[in-house]
């Protein structure tokens, strides 16, 4: 276990799939006597981060489009903030989603700023790569996009990318320490699985209609990292002395959909028929063949391994049903 000195943390995205499980993840993990403030648009989602123990969190319900809160002297800033899993699926705006993106991380640096911060943590997207199919399967931090500006489908990476670069210009002028995490697919506690999640999708049809419909070719390949991982990655990088860095953040075992859907349909006692729409569609953002990450220079960096693989992570999922 890891011993770290007290430690005052703002946290935005509190509430999110990440959020959640890193909040429980420093309180189950670390020893630290974390002094946490945590935005969220919901109060009431705050309830079902349930296993924190004596760590306190004070809760501001906002919108990081208006933090307007009394500033204090924090040491890192974590902004997870980003448009709900609920909202992409729902096909949200795309104009909206990049003034949330772009808009709510300068805001949250604004504020970082005026609370002295040491260090502002920002989980970008592997999404601002946009489609490197064509030269890389494992793509690398190196890698210069090329996105197109022009398609709605790419507002999640537009939108990250310019909030990366607000990230190391604000920590260059003022003299801050940034890590950002170009973060890739995860799963584990709290997962939806009505929403645009793979896994969760194919696990949800084949308990309930027997079958498991891949939304695109069957040879498009993802990768899975386990979001107890994420949190233990993110705590080791993000609490130790490295400046401006920009890391992927992401399982690089990769899995064709195909492949997945049979794993998921091998797990049932019943006949699962596995059909692809053959279709080269995403929800929100542009398609792509590959979505995995090179993980070289974390994993060499911090001597960093995956320790939950994804036919645990499938088996912790199916608990439920």
């Amino acid at each position: 276990m890891k011993k770290f000195k007290k430690i005052k943390i703002f946290f935005t995205g509190a509430t999110g799939f990440l959020g959640s499980n890193l909040i429980e993840y420093l309180a189950q993990n670390t020893n630290s006597n974390f002094d946490i403030t945590a935005l969220t648009r919901d109060k009431k989602k705050a309830k079902k981060i349930k296993n924190i123990g004596s760590l306190k969190i004070n809760w501001i319900e906002k919108n990081i489009l208006d933090l307007k809160h009394k500033v204090g002297n924090y040491d890192i800033f974590f902004h997870l903030a980003c448009p709900s899993a609920e909202e992409t699926y729902n096909g949200m705006d795309s104009v909206l989603k990049f003034n949330t993106i772009v808009h709510g991380t300068q805001n949250a640096l604004e504020f970082a700023v005026k609370s002295k911060i040491k260090k502002f943590i920002f989980t970008s997207s592997g999404a601002v790569y946009g489609d490197y199919s064509k030269k890389y399967k494992y793509v690398p931090e190196s890698y210069i996009p090329s996105l197109d500006y022009n398609n709605p489908n790419n507002s999640l990476g537009i939108s990250k990318k310019v909030a990366e670069f607000l990230c190391l210009n604000y920590a260059q002028k003022y003299n801050f320490e940034t890590n950002i995490f170009r973060c890739f697919s995860f799963v584990g506690k709290n997962l939806p699985l009505s929403l645009h999640y793979a896994i969760g999708n194919f696990i949800l049809q084949a308990s309930k209609k027997n079958k498991i419909i891949i939304n695109g070719p069957k040879d498009t390949f993802r990768s899975y990292l386990h979001v107890s991982d994420f949190c233990e990655w993110i705590t080791t990088v993000g609490l130790s002395k490295n400046k401006n860095n920009i890391y992927n953040l992401g399982s690089d075992k990769a899995i064709s959909m195909f492949e997945l859907a049979k794993i998921i349909a091998s797990k049932f006692d019943k006949k699962i028929v596995i059909k692809s729409l053959n279709k080269k569609e995403s929800v929100g953002n542009l398609y792509r063949k590959y979505y995995i990450p090179n993980m070289k220079l974390m994993k060499n960096q911090f001597n960093l391994v995956e320790k939950n693989d994804l036919q645990f992570s499938i088996n912790e999922i199916l608990k439920k049903f």
